[in-house]
């Protein structure tokens, strides 16, 4: 991060965010070794004060198991045959193959 909104990924992506709101996330991701390489095992995400668990059989909301599709504070989770997916009005979109890929 430097300057004004500016922002640089580790993988060197550069992004500029303009938002004038406090706005907090995190993604954090929690690799285990498995029989046929990495995977993925859960993917925590935090947005402002809302925390979201994601493992491949089951979705934690502070804490809480729930049931999806969930739309709670703004942020929407569901799940195709492919995807578990985050989107906050925020803008912020969050994306898992529940093996070894977050987007």
């Amino acid at each position: 991060m430097w300057g004004n909104f500016h922002f640089k990924t580790f993988d060197g992506d550069v992004y500029q965010f303009l938002g004038t709101l406090i706005r907090q996330f995190s993604v954090h991701v929690k690799r285990t070794e498995h029989i046929t390489g990495p995977k993925i095992s859960r993917v925590s995400i935090t947005i402002n004060e809302i925390g979201i668990e994601l493992t491949e059989k089951q979705v934690l909301v502070n804490g809480e198991n729930v049931t999806l599709p969930i739309h709670i504070a703004g942020i929407l989770v569901e799940e195709n045959s492919i995807y578990t997916k985050l989107y906050s009005k925020m803008g912020i979109t969050v994306m898992w193959n529940k093996e070894d890929a977050v987007m």
